[in-house]
């Protein structure tokens, strides 16, 4: 017979469950791989407001007043605790137009974490083959950045310098 504490059972079931097995058989996603759909899922949207940011990465997001301009209103975000955001984003951005603004919607940026486990394929896997691909030279963080280009804008990965091709950004831009 298997004994588990009240607290053991509690800690259980409130915890995130790390890379591996759930269950003893089902994989769970890394939380890399729940990033890229919730990326896909802001990327389907029509429009992305801060709201949309704040529920589907889970986030809270405050302006950043120093950086905020008459044409730019500047957010950024923090994830909740033992959320997938937390887990692999250093940093997040979020820039919103203001009415005296060219730019014709919003930026999304996402710098990851070195451990955030996702790597270029588990992207290309993804999406398929990027439409462009920039090699940003010299760039000391990344070797290349993979473009996908879609009908509301486009969405970036920032491949670093390292052998196992580390993604170390992400961003989904509609100022175009």
């Amino acid at each position: 017979m298997i004994r588990i504490s009240a607290m053991g059972l509690i800690l259980a079931l409130l915890l995130p469950v790390p890379l591996g097995l759930a269950g003893g058989s089902r994989p769970v996603k890394s939380w890399g791989k729940i990033l890229l759909d919730a990326l896909e899922a802001l990327e389907l949207r029509a429009t992305i407001s801060d709201a949309d940011v704040k529920r589907t990465l889970e986030v809270a997001l405050s302006q950043d007043q120093d950086r905020s301009n008459p044409y730019s209103s500047f957010l950024v975000g923090k994830g909740k605790a033992g959320g997938f955001v937390e887990a692999v984003v250093r940093a997040l951005e979020f820039r919103v137009p203001t009415e005296k603004a060219t730019a014709k919607g919003p930026f999304l940026y996402l710098e990851l974490k070195p451990d955030a486990g996702l790597k270029l394929e588990d992207v290309r896997n993804k999406f398929g083959a990027p439409t462009e691909v920039d090699v940003p030279t010299p760039n000391p963080v990344k070797s290349l950045v993979l473009i996908y280009k879609t009908p509301r804008g486009r969405m970036t990965f920032g491949i670093g310098h390292d052998d196992d091709k580390t993604v170390v950004s992400a961003s989904i831009d509609r100022s175009e």
